[in-house]
């Protein structure tokens, strides 16, 4: 029958199995999540700092032509309470830009999305339809812009990161919003804003009886969500490399935490910021375009934005925790390597030093002649070898 004090040794060995293979699991779905490392955000490639090194002394709102630069697109959707249309434009030029300043100008909300910033054409072509200004323009074709609100005379100019949830690719998105009208403008096509389209397909939704600040509050809304829903990930990966480092840390445990601090170091500029963009949104009188209505709604976007940045820095104090307990946990391995060296040359010491004795070559050595000395030698070193481990373990030194 077996003890209490084994009892509750085998439940202990019971939960380390346990959680051993959980963590298992869990680093598995990490793996698909992060693949170990660099890969949830874009790889190793994603630039923490882009350059700009080459525009020094470029005046200010200077457009530069790329060469390689595909041709932007727009989509264009209108709509109002009872009715709603919808458009694509292929190549943007003068005249389709014209022809969108027409269509802003009509009844109803107006949203246009321009996918392409790199072709400045087009933003020249956009820009001189709408009247924007030249440094907006600017911000727009530099995708390296923080997260910011700025009023450029009767446009509210909204810059802010979108991150995609499926691939983690982190791109700019900007806003300018104008009297019944709200363009957007993004690096490429693809985004997270089909929900919102779906609202605006919807007859019964309130986004159809809402003017081009609540359109803006939604699009934010949307991109808010999308990037909680990365911190989420982030989160899991996190939680299953803490898990690893409990269970078994192998090496490519370091590269993992690595690859994870980056990821989330990437997550926190394109989010932290959007706290002060939100906010100004909140609380400026000046942003006549908001309605007080709006601002309620803009509220809870802020709620959420907050609570996002939050987990991003409980994300990186934990993986800072992460990290010490895997450095410590590859000193302890290394001390037990240690340890059981040290045992080993403790025991063979005193044996080495009575081998080493009675190999020596003389010839006046009495207990050389004995019947029986080889086996008595031998039963001292055992009884030697077996009193040292004994008092190692007296001494809780194994």
């Amino acid at each position: 029958m077996a003890t209490p004090s084994q009892k509750l040794r085998r439940a202990a060995q019971e939960k380390a199995v346990r959680t051993r293979s959980e963590a298992r699991v869990l680093l598995d779905e990490a793996g698909r999540l992060v693949q170990l490392p660099f890969r949830l955000l874009g790889g190793p490639h994603t630039r923490l700092v882009e350059r700009r090194s080459g525009e020094v002394g470029a005046p200010a709102g200077t457009l530069v032509h790329q060469e390689d630069a595909e041709p932007a697109t727009a989509e264009i959707r209108q709509y109002a309470a009872g009715w709603t249309e919808q458009k694509t434009i292929g190549h943007v030029r003068d005249a389709e830009a014209a022809a969108l300043a027409r269509l802003a100008a009509g009844p109803g909300v107006t949203w246009i999305n321009v996918a392409g910033v790199k072709d400045t054409r087009a933003l020249a072509a956009v820009g001189e339809a709408f009247g924007l200004h030249p440094l907006l323009l600017e911000d727009l074709a530099h995708t390296t812009q923080r997260p910011k609100l700025e009023l450029y005379g009767e446009h509210v100019f909204v810059v802010a990161r979108m991150v995609h949830p499926q691939t983690g690719h982190v791109e700019q998105v900007a806003f300018v919003l104008g009297d019944g009208f709200l363009l957007s403008f993004q690096e490429r096509e693809g985004d997270v804003f089909d929900p919102v389209r779906q609202r605006i397909e919807t007859a019964a939704s309130r986004l159809r009886g809402e003017g081009p600040d609540y359109l803006l509050y939604a699009l934010l809304d949307v991109l808010v969500d999308a990037a909680f829903s990365t911190v989420e990930r982030l989160g899991d990966a996190t939680e299953a490399l803490e898990e690893a480092v409990l269970g078994d840390p192998g090496p490519s445990i370091r590269a993992a935490i690595a690859g994870l601090r980056r990821e989330i170091l990437v997550v926190r500029r394109a989010v932290w910021p959007m706290r002060e963009v939100i906010a100004s949104l909140v609380r400026d009188d000046d942003l006549a375009l908001v309605t007080d209505k709006t601002r309620l709604f803009l509220r809870d976007v802020q709620d959420h934005v907050v609570l996002a940045a939050d987990s991003i820095e409980t994300l990186r104090e934990v993986l800072n925790g992460v990290s010490d307990l895997y450095l410590s946990a590859v000193s302890m391995r290394q001390n037990e390597v240690m340890k059981a060296l040290t045992v080993i040359g403790a025991i063979f010491l005193p044996l080495t030093f009575l081998t080493g004795l009675y190999g020596m070559n003389f010839d006046r050595m009495p207990e050389l002649h004995l019947p029986h000395a080889y086996p008595i030698f031998l039963i001292v070193l055992a009884v030697i070898a077996f009193s040292t481990l004994i008092y190692f373990k007296l001494k809780r030194w194994l």
